[in-house]
Parts: structure tokens; C-alpha cells; sequence
């Protein structure tokens, strides 16, 4: 912005700062004790619960409109006041995201000044000094934009030579809030969790909006694309008749079960070819055939031989699982380093010692990451081996909502679907990254 003395200087603005902290207040918890409700805050840099402060969008730095606040991380533990702890924290990270535009332009920063209705709390002061890492000088006026518009004018009107000693002269600061190294630490850590929040927020957003733009405008029938309020509806119901929870159980004991089978299998072959190399020509043919087979094409095969019962469920799972993990076993065990195979030779390990004290712990990154892949294979099976071949589940589920032309319950089983797999492959990677230490993240992680 075009400054009064001729200068140019760089500016971010959050929409909703303060206001955050009013409607959740006033709104919300419908108090206006607000230093009594922070009163319970205790564990600053340490709260589960995150909170996204886009109410009115937000113009600096993601200038969206259409923005929206959100709770992030909310349990059944979830207490009053971590609640409030996270709205004014999240508001401290939406000013951190302004503060690292000026940094990256390499404008060096050490202090900040802050007024208004936030400068009366002594925690949120001491929050937003923490995220930032800056000393935050609260100053003596409450007025923000008012006072400083007024300063401007002032030089503006030749009543100061510059900005500079206008400040010097109207500006005088009463208190300097230091931040904390143990805080900043915690908090920078919490401030990297939070950005990653927002872009996922926004494509989730998207869909939603266009999804509710299509059914507002009438694009297309509400038969053939229900509305979201629509679906939600049905997806409480469904929860409160129990008949969703009671499709999801069996469809995860299914996949649960297939996926065991599957890696017990090919953790068995994996350790054979690895033991013994010369095993591989017997049986390496027919894997690598049927790799390129659908499961789902075995189906009317696996009807005529076992039934519609779980058996024919388990084998399409089992084929679909199977073959990403037992590629990912082979490669972790031969891609072991022969020098670390030497050494164990050196200390007269015996072949059975050199896998499971070498080999084993060299391959289970792969391992791991193979399993992975393979829940994931499994669940996409399921639901079309259930949609073919059961009278349960979540396939059966989608299969008959279509039948009864109930678009709606379909919608509901899909995202069902997803979130399900989602959230299992997000424990599996959590798991990894505990028993690796980290060792195991990718890409996709």
C-alpha cells in the first residue's frame, strides 16, 4: 500500500481476528466472562484441538472468500476449554501465516505491536507472542485502524515530518510480552500441523459448493443428485436406526479377515523366494498371471464353486491384497544390502539368523508400506465382491439403495466407504511411523 510519506509498506489482514473470540463468546458459550473463561487454560502448546478462523473468509495471505472456520481434532475428551484455548490460538497461526509472507520477502522482524479488544487478555498476549516468536509491545491507545487513519492524516497534513516520529510521539507502549523457547518450540511445531489443515479444507469445500450449487439451480433432479442437506439427513438416520454401523461392522470383519489370509500368504512366499531364490521358477509364473487378473472377474467362477457365502467374499479379498504386498515383501527382502549380509556371515550367522536378524529388519519398511497398499486393495474388493454376492454389508448396502432408487443411501454408503478406508489407512501409517521411527513416511503419508 501507497504509504503517506511517499513509502510503500506491506500489510495482512485476517477478517475475522477478535470477532473469532466475540462469536464464540457471545454465540457460542453465551457468556461475557471472558477472562473467566480462560481461567482453565493451563497446558498452552499442548492442546489437541485446532480451529480454522476463516468466519468471513480471509484476505491475508489465502484471499478466499469463501472460507469457512472449523474445529479440527475434537474427541469425546474434548473439554470447554480447549475449545476456547484453540480459537485463540487459531487466530495466533492466522496472524503467524501474514507474518511469514514479510519473512520470506526477507524482511527481518523482532517486535510487534498489538491494541484492541485482544490486548486485554493476558493469555492471548501471551499466545500470539509464542506462535510468532516476537516480542509483542501492547500499547497504551485501544483504538486500531481509527488511531493509526488519524496518524496518517496527521503527516498527511504536514503536522509530522514523517510516519516515523508520529509514531514516536502518539504511540507509547505500557507493556512488552516475551516470548517463552519452550513455548515457541511447542507452538511451531503446532503451527506446522496447522497448515496443513487449510488446503485440504478448501478442495473438501469446493466439492461442496458445487455440489450445492447444481442442486440449488435445478441442473439436475434431486432423484438423480439429492442434495447435500438431503444425504446428511439420511445419513442420521441411518445412524440412529443402527443400520449403517451394522453394514460397516461386517464389512470390516470381512476385509479384516481376507487381509490377514492375504499377508500371511504372501509374506510366506516372500520368505520362501528370499531363503530359498531357486523356489521363485516354480511359482513366480502363475503370481505374476494372475496379478493381471481382476479379482472381480472371478466372481461367477467363485459362485459356482463356493456359493454366495463369506468364502467367495474372503478369496476376492485375498486376490486383491495378495498381490501388492507379497511385490513390496520381495523387494524389501532382496534389496538387502549383501555387505550387511556379509557381516552377518563374518559372525557365523546361520541362514535362519541372517534373515531374521537382517534381512527381516532391513525389509520392513516395504513391509509395511506393502500392507498398506493392500488394505486399500482390500477395501476397494469388498464392496464390489459385496455388491455381486452378499445379502449384508456396505456393497449390498449401495447395491440395494440403487434398486430402491434411493440415491440419497447410495451417497451415504460411498462417502461411508471412504472415510472407513481413509481413517484405517491413517492408523496404519500412524503405526509405521511409531514402530519405524519415521523411517517409513512417503509420499502419500
Amino acid at each position: 500500500f501507497d504509504h503517506a510519506d511517499g513509502y510503500y509498506h506491506l500489510m495482512g489482514c485476517m477478517l475475522s481476528a477478535a470477532s473469532c473470540n466475540k462469536w464464540w463468546m457471545d454465540e457460542i458459550l453465551k457468556t461475557k466472562e471472558y477472562s473467566k473463561e480462560q481461567e482453565g487454560i493451563t497446558k498452552l502448546g499442548e492442546n489437541h484441538v485446532f480451529y480454522l478462523p476463516y468466519l468471513m473468509g480471509e484476505r491475508s495471505p489465502h484471499n478466499d472468500p469463501k472460507a469457512r472456520a472449523t474445529f479440527i481434532g475434537m474427541s469425546m475428551d474434548t473439554t470447554r476449554e480447549e475449545m476456547t484455548q484453540a480459537v485463540l490460538e487459531g487466530v495466533a497461526f492466522g496472524l503467524r501465516d501474514s507474518l511469514e509472507v514479510a519473512r520470506s520477502l526477507g524482511i527481518k522482524i523482532e517486535r510487534t505491536k498489538i491494541c484492541g479488544g485482544g490486548a486485554k487478555s493476558p493469555l492471548w498476549k501471551k499466545i500470539i507472542a509464542n506462535v510468532m516468536n516476537l516480542k509483542v509491545d501492547v500499547i497504551e491507545s485501544e483504538e486500531g485502524p481509527g488511531y493509526g487513519a488519524a496518524i496518517l492524516a496527521a503527516v498527511g497534513c504536514g503536522a509530522f515530518e514523517n510516519v516515523e516520529r508520529a509514531v514516536e510521539k502518539l504511540v507509547h507502549v505500557v507493556e512488552t510480552v516475551e516470548p517463552d523457547a519452550e513455548l515457541v518450540e511447542k507452538y511451531e511445531q503446532r503451527y506446522q500441523k496447522f497448515k496443513k489443515y487449510f488446503p485440504p479444507l478448501i478442495g473438501i469445500l469446493a466439492v461442496f459448493t458445487v455440489w450445492y450449487i447444481v442442486c440449488r439451480a435445478g441442473i439436475l433432479s434431486s432423484y438423480v443428485l439429492p442434495s447435500p442437506g438431503r444425504v446428511f439427513q439420511s445419513f442420521c438416520k441411518m445412524l440412529q436406526s443402527g443400520e449403517l454401523f451394522r453394514d460397516l461392522r461386517i464389512s470390516f470383519l470381512r476385509v479384516g479377515k481376507g487381509f490377514v489370509i492375504a499377508f500371511i500368504l504372501a509374506f510366506a512366499f516372500g520368505m520362501l523366494r528370499a531363503m530359498i531364490p531357486a523356489s521363485a521358477g516354480y511359482y513366480e509364473y502363475l503370481v505374476q498371471f494372475f496379478k493381471n487378473v481382476p479379482p472381480l472377474s472371478m466372481i461367477p467362477l467363485l459362485i459356482l464353486w463356493c456359493g454366495i457365502g463369506e468364502t467367495t467374499k474372503t478369496v476376492i479379498i485375498v486376490l486383491a491384497s495378495f498381490f501388492p504386498m507379497y511385490l513390496n515383501i520381495v523387494k524389501g527382502f532382496t534389496g538387502c544390502d549383501r555387505k550387511l549380509l556379509e557381516v552377518g556371515t563374518m559372525f557365523g550367522y546361520t541362514e535362519r539368523q541372517k534373515f531374521f536378524r537382517i534381512m527381516l529388519p532391513y525389509a520392513m519398511a516395504d513391509i509395511l508400506v506393502g500392507m498398506r497398499i493392500g488394505l486399500g486393495y482390500s477395501w476397494r474388493a469388498i464392496i464390489g465382491a459385496e455388491m455381486v454376492a452378499a445379502s449384508t454389508g456396505l456393497g449390498h448396502m449401495i447395491l440395494f439403495a440403487q434398486q430402491m432408487s434411493r440415491t440419497d443411501k447410495v451417497i451415504v454408503g460411498i462417502f461411508t466407504i471412504g472415510i472407513a478406508g481413509y481413517l484405517t489407512d491413517r492408523i496404519f501409517g500412524l503405526l509405521i511411523s511409531i514402530f519405524l521411527k519415521g523411517a517409513g513416511e512417503n509420499g502419500w503419508n
